[in-house]
């Protein structure tokens, strides 16, 4: 049964894949630029959902764990901490890196 469901939407129309407790899923959105992952699984030892997101620059899958925790504190009311000075980071660093291009 599943336990973890994603949906993407592109030229092609909406596409859906579930995941369950043993396999996780996972969901990764990329450009020339850059790539975003999401991967959520089951933790069997606290029975909580857990997740990571990742950013790379360039076009590969992975880099870069930006969070990473229960999915239940993530959805907590309030900031989410240490995600904003992570985000800036990044953009610094390809700005950095377009500057180097020219």
């Amino acid at each position: 049964m599943s336990h973890f469901y994603s949906s993407i939407q592109g030229n092609r129309g909406e596409a859906t894949r579930c995941g369950t407790k043993g396999s996780g899923i996972r969901a990764t959105a990329q450009s020339w630029e850059g790539s975003i992952s999401v991967i959520m699984d089951h933790d069997h030892n606290s029975s909580k959902n857990t997740y990571e997101i990742r950013a790379t620059s360039g076009s590969g899958i992975g880099g870069t764990i930006i969070k990473e925790g229960y999915v239940e504190d993530l959805l907590k009311p309030g900031p989410i901490d240490g995600f904003e000075d992570h985000f800036n980071h990044l953009v610094g660093q390809q700005a950095d890196a377009e500057k180097g291009d020219e």
